[in-house]
């Protein structure tokens, strides 16, 4: 009611409605910062005008909720990238506002990657296991690359150094919040070939597409020690002439520099000769040098004949020992046939 008086004191009056407005429902908090994959989450946002309580609600990414009484959004995500979502809060009268925001949430760093069992050195013509483990799990999906590398200590390459799948690249996976690499083949091998010199494995990883290799990159080396040739197997067969023995084997040197041939002979044979001791450098320098011996590593089949005045039948078997700078190969003996 409002009443007004004049000079002579005559009174009037009139009722008069007034509408009182109050601030606007306004959500105050403007943008979000960033987080990161699979680590817990939290902010609160904040409101300010219209008619308190407020109630909130939105639709966030997967694994973040907002609590509805305090509009605190909290909570671990194993999404990464920007994420655009909404919001909307609601005073007790029932008004509302509405704000969308957009979060970037970045991948971890990668867990220190292990190789197994893997030792730094391993023998020559061996199939050591390749298996990869993150010391802790990650909570997006991974896949990878792991690379083979060959260094010779003789110049040249051995192509049998390689993974058991083939080749020396190996593709695998690591599942989400897993630890452990599930390559293509299961108990992938390395071959670590016949040649002495530096074996190098080196991992990639990948999530999402966007590259997580730490830097450096995680590398296991494995060294092959020179060693005395080693002998595979030895065939001796006679011929109308005398004998032929054959022998097939490895020298991690690309070296063999003396063959030693001991003569057993049969019951009652009396042998002139049972021991003979041959250079054989230029031999092998001519396979171990040609382009051709990198398809086989140190490998290497030799044949040396035989000569024999009398019978040949005297002599029962022959026992081959190989040596280079490193020292006497095993002994290993082959019946005459």
């Amino acid at each position: 009611m409002v009443q007004v008086t004049d000079s002579r004191g005559t009174r009037a009056s009139r009722p008069v409605g007034l509408v009182v407005t109050g601030t606007p429902l306004t959500i105050m908090t403007t943008a979000l910062p960033g987080g990161t994959t699979g680590a817990p989450y939290s902010q609160t946002l904040t409101a300010s005008g219209g008619t308190p309580p407020y109630t909130w609600a939105g639709s966030l990414p997967p694994g973040l909720a907002i609590n509805p009484l305090t509009g605190t959004i909290s909570g671990s995500t194993a999404t990464f990238g920007s994420m655009n979502f909404g919001v909307t809060v609601q005073d007790r009268a029932g008004a509302s506002a509405s704000r969308g925001y957009a979060v970037s949430f970045a991948l971890p760093l990668l867990p220190a990657l292990s190789f197994g069992a893997i030792s730094e050195t391993a023998a020559p013509q061996s199939q050591p296991l390749v298996q990869l483990t993150l010391a802790n799990s990650y909570p997006a999906a991974l896949t990878g690359t792991l690379t083979l590398a060959f260094r010779a200590d003789v110049g040249g390459d051995d192509q049998t150094v390689q993974f058991s799948s083939g080749g020396r690249t190996a593709p695998f996976t690591i599942a989400a919040n897993g630890t452990a690499a599930v390559f293509a083949i299961p108990n992938l091998a390395m071959q670590t070939g016949t040649v002495a010199g530096l074996l190098t494995l080196t991992a990639r990883l990948q999530a999402g597409g966007a590259d997580v290799t730490p830097s450096p990159a995680p590398t296991r080396q494995i060294r092959i020690n020179p060693s005395p040739p080693a002998i595979a197997g030895v065939q001796s067969s006679r011929t109308s002439t005398g004998f032929t023995v054959v022998t097939n084997g490895f020298s991690t040197t690309r070296e063999v520099t003396q063959a030693t041939f001991h003569f057993n002979g049969a019951a009652g044979a009396d042998l002139q000769t049972t021991d003979l001791t041959m250079p054989v450098a230029s031999m092998f320098n001519s396979w171990f040098q040609s382009t051709a011996v990198t398809a086989f590593g140190s490998q290497f089949l030799f044949t040396q004949s035989f000569t024999v005045q009398g019978d040949t039948q005297a002599i029962a078997s022959v026992t081959v020992t190989l040596s280079n700078a490193q020292g006497n190969s095993q002994q290993f003996t082959a019946a005459l046939q």
